[in-house]
C-alpha cells in the first residue's frame, strides 16, 4: 500500500516494512500460526491477517495494535478480501465456506454453503454487487444483499485451477485473471465475465443465463478459462508476472479497439 508493505510468515507475526528506508518498522504478534494471507484496507490504516490458527485478525497500524479477533471458521484461513467501498470483510478458508463480516460490528453478515474443495481466493466484483469465490475445481459468484447478506450462488463454473494463488478483476475488459502455481510452472488463466450462453441450465443465473458459464468442465485453453502464459521457473518474478498479465491486458484493449473502429465504420 503505497510506500508501505505487508508480510507473514512461519514465524506468525505480521511485519510492515517502508520501501523508502527499506527496513520492518513494526512487528505485530498475535496469531498461533502461520499467516497464509495479507490484505491492506482501502484507507489504508487497517491490515487483515489470515492464518492456520483458523483466526482473522484486523490490525489498526496508526494505533500500533490488534483492533478485531474474527473466529468463525472451523479450519485454516486461505484468504481475506477487504471491499473496496464499503465496511466489509470477506474470508474463505479450508472448511470449505466463505464468511462475509460487517467491519462495523465485526459479525458475520452472511456465510456460503459448505463447497466442493476448500476456498482458496475471495474477490470483491464490485460492478455485480457480488463476491466471487474461487477453488481449484470450482468458481462461484454470490450476490450480496444488504438485508440476508449473501445470497445462495447465482452462478458456478468449474475450472481446473490446481494451485490457485490469487485473481484480479480487469475493467472495463471485465476479465478475471487468476494465477495458479503447480510444481515448476506457473500459470495464467483468463476468464471472461461478460460471456453470455442461453440454454445452459446447469449454472443457473436469470432467464437462461448468468454472469458466468461453462457446459462443462474446460480443458486448459477453454472458453471459459484459458491458459494464457506459462513461466518453467517456479521463483518467477513479479515483474515477470506483471509482463504476462500487461500483455493480456493489450491484448483485450487491442480487440476492443477493432471492435469500436468496426461499429464506427458500420455507422458511416
Amino acid at each position: 500500500y503505497g510506500e508501505f508493505f505487508a508480510s507473514g510468515s512461519a514465524d506468525t507475526n505480521l511485519k510492515v516494512w517502508d520501501l523508502r528506508r527499506k527496513s520492518c518498522i513494526q512487528t505485530y504478534k498475535g496469531h498461533t500460526g502461520m499467516i497464509d494471507s495479507i490484505r491492506f484496507s482501502p484507507h489504508g490504516r487497517w491490515v487483515a491477517t489470515g492464518a492456520k490458527d483458523g483466526k482473522v485478525k484486523i490490525w489498526d497500524l496508526t494505533a500500533g495494535k490488534i483492533m478485531q479477533t474474527l473466529a468463525v471458521h472451523k479450519g485454516p484461513i486461505t484468504t481475506v478480501a477487504f471491499h473496496p467501498k464499503e465496511y466489509l470483510l470477506a474470508t474463505g478458508s479450508t472448511d470449505r465456506t466463505v464468511q462475509l463480516w460487517s467491519l462495523e460490528s465485526f459479525q458475520v453478515v452472511g456465510s456460503s454453503e459448505l463447497c466442493s474443495s476448500p476456498v482458496q481466493v475471495v474477490k470483491f466484483y464490485v460492478e455485480e454487487q457480488a463476491l466471487l469465490s474461487a477453488s481449484q475445481d470450482s468458481l462461484r459468484l454470490y450476490p450480496i444483499d444488504g438485508h440476508v447478506g449473501l445470497v445462495p450462488p447465482q452462478d458456478t463454473i468449474e475450472v481446473d485451477w490446481r494451485g490457485l494463488q490469487d485473481m484480479r478483476l480487469c475493467f472495463p475488459e471485465e476479465k478475471l485473471i487468476a494465477i495458479t502455481a503447480e510444481r515448476s510452472q506457473l500459470g495464467i488463466w483468463v476468464a471472461d465475465l461478460q460471456k453470455h450462453e442461453t440454454g445452459i441450465s446447469k449454472c443457473g443465473g436469470v432467464n437462461g443465463y448468468g454472469r458466468l458459464h461453462t457446459a462443462s468442465r474446460p480443458p486448459a485453453g477453454g472458453a471459459a478459462a484459458r491458459r494464457v502464459g506459462v513461466a518453467d521457473d517456479h521463483a518467477v518474478a513479479h515483474g515477470d508476472v506483471e509482463r504476462l498479465l500487461d500483455r493480456e491486458r493489450g491484448r483485450v484493449r487491442g480487440r476492443w479497439r477493432r471492435a469500436l473502429r468496426a461499429r464506427r465504420d458500420r455507422k458511416s
